[in-house]
């Protein structure tokens, strides 16, 4: 058995092909063994690009993020092995600020527990989750990617309050969304009604190399669907609005509750606004 982890993250389109063929050598000759490819995509042919021919060779799974039982057990497994309780609404904010991410859940549980231990308490309290989250997105590895997106010589941009409209935006079964969806998100952050013109052009450049490329786009001009590549950097930006206050926390789960919206074509230009 050979295990390839990170697949999503090589780039390199010979490569690729390398692997495809030796994948179909090893098949059309009934070698005895198993190739594990592993990584991050929506779909088999995000993971493998244009390569389809490999398909038949291959057998897919999906590893869906994890339930709020699921998450639970990890908070409460951690918190025990500690010898430390934790409040109900802690946990149940722990979880649900993880969205299915395990990562932010140790994340998220490892500050609260250390704010914790530092007063000399044994009880998490939803109010150790809440300062949790600064310090939990301080350093971590994914913040240059977020500055990278957001960065602007230029006072008073929108990049910031358009990525987080991004990640508050309702999604469909495969993390899209569409440009008309991000107009009410993003109201409520910016806290004036802004139209798709208005941001359309941040959300091209969101697609640009510069800008680290955060968000892939698919379908034709004025029927786009957009979603994040990186399911970790969607939840990062949350968090920082969240700490930042670019948004509380009563603003965001009004959001996060509130019936989808329906599609909206998108204009053919956008004026040059920042």
């Amino acid at each position: 058995m050979i295990v390839i982890d990170e697949l999503d993250r090589l780039a390199d389109d010979p490569s690729l092909t390398l692997l495809a063929d030796t994948i179909k050598t090893l098949s059309d000759h009934v070698v005895e063994s198993t190739i594990v490819l592993v990584g991050v995509a929506h779909s088999l042919d995000g993971l493998i690009g244009e390569h389809a021919s490999i398909v038949r060779n291959l057998q897919q799974v999906e590893m869906p993020r994890m339930s709020e039982k699921e998450l639970t057990e990890i908070v409460t497994t951690g918190f025990n092995a500690c010898e430390m309780d934790a409040h109900p609404e802690a946990i149940e904010k722990i979880v649900g600020l993880s969205k299915g991410l395990p990562h932010y859940t140790h994340l998220l549980a490892l500050h609260a527990g250390q704010r914790v231990v530092q007063d000399d308490r044994n009880g998490v309290t939803l109010g150790d989750v809440e300062a949790a989250i600064a310090p939990a997105i301080a350093r971590h590895t994914i913040r240059s990617d977020y500055v990278t997106a957001t960065r602007s010589t230029r006072a008073g941009t929108l990049y910031e309050q358009v990525l987080l409209a991004c990640a508050l935006t309702p999604k469909s079964e495969l993390g899209s969304f569409t440009a008309g969806a991000i107009r009410e998100p993003l109201r409520v952050i910016s806290h004036r009604k802004l139209d798709i013109p208005a941001f359309a052009r941040h959300l091209a450049q969101f697609l640009e190399p510069e800008r680290g490329s955060i968000l892939h786009r698919e379908g034709e001009p004025r029927h786009y669907f957009y979603r994040f590549a990186d399911p970790l950097l969607e939840q990062y930006v949350v968090l920082n609005g969240l700490a930042n206050e670019l948004i509380s926390d009563y603003e965001m789960n009004a959001l996060l509750n509130a019936p989808p919206v329906s599609p909206d074509p998108e204009p053919t230009e956008s004026p040059t606004l920042f």
